[in-house]
Parts: structure tokens; sequence; C-alpha cells
């Protein structure tokens, strides 16, 4: 009684390239039944002043924009098969302020809470 499972690396910033590796994943199993939301990155370790507005829009390109990404494209096939099960991973950043934690701290903290709140849906079927 064997369990299949694959990981894949996918620049979650990247809506297409999120959708192409759900489209993969669903062609090998038919589903998906598991979800770990848990990529991201640190970005700079930096003041406002000091850090770029290109790293900030990087880091929440990865961290934020890529778990709604994930969330969006997962879901939809969840849904149709019934269900299945998303893990959001997160840090403590999110509820301890760092200094010079910039865009990971906000994109953890924006992860928290939309896990909590914005991307519960009710059950189907």
């Amino acid at each position: 009684c064997g369990v299949d499972a694959v990981g894949r690396a996918c620049d979650v910033g990247q809506s297409h390239r999120v959708e192409a590796t759900i489209g993969e994943i669903v062609g090998r199993f038919g589903r998906i039944d598991l979800v770990v939301n848990n990529a991201g990155v640190l970005g700079n370790i930096a003041t406002i002043p000091d850090y770029s507005p290109e790293t900030w829009a990087a880091t929440v390109d990865r961290n934020l924009n890529g778990t709604v990404y994930v969330t969006h494209y997962a879901a939809k096939v969840m849904r149709q098969a019934g269900g299945g099960r998303m893990l959001f991973v997160g840090s403590g950043t999110a509820r301890e302020a760092r200094s010079g934690w910039g865009a990971y701290a906000v994109t953890n903290a924006a992860r928290e809470r939309a896990a909590a709140r914005t991307f519960r849906w009710p059950r189907y079927g």
C-alpha cells in the first residue's frame, strides 16, 4: 500500500509556471490531495531606505503572490475532486517585529492572516 507523492521546483512568483506545474501534477496523478505552501525568500535585511523597490517586489511576488497562485490553481483542482488539504508554513516574524526584516516579515504576516481567513472555503459536494 504505497503512497505516490511528488515535489517540484517552481518559481511560484510567476502564475503561469504555477499553473503549468499544477497541470503536470494533475496529469500524472489525476488529482491533488495535499499542498504544502512553503515557498519563500528572505530578501534583504535592511531598513526601508536601504531596501530596493526591486527586491521588495521580488520578495512579495514569491512569498505572498506565490501563495495566492498556488492556492488558486490547487484549490480549483481540489474542489473538482471533492476535497483536499493545504498546509501554510510561516515564520515567527509574522507576529514578532524584527528590525530590518522588511518584506519577509510583511509577507509572512499577510500569508498567516490569509491562511486563517481568506483561503478558507466551505466543503463542496
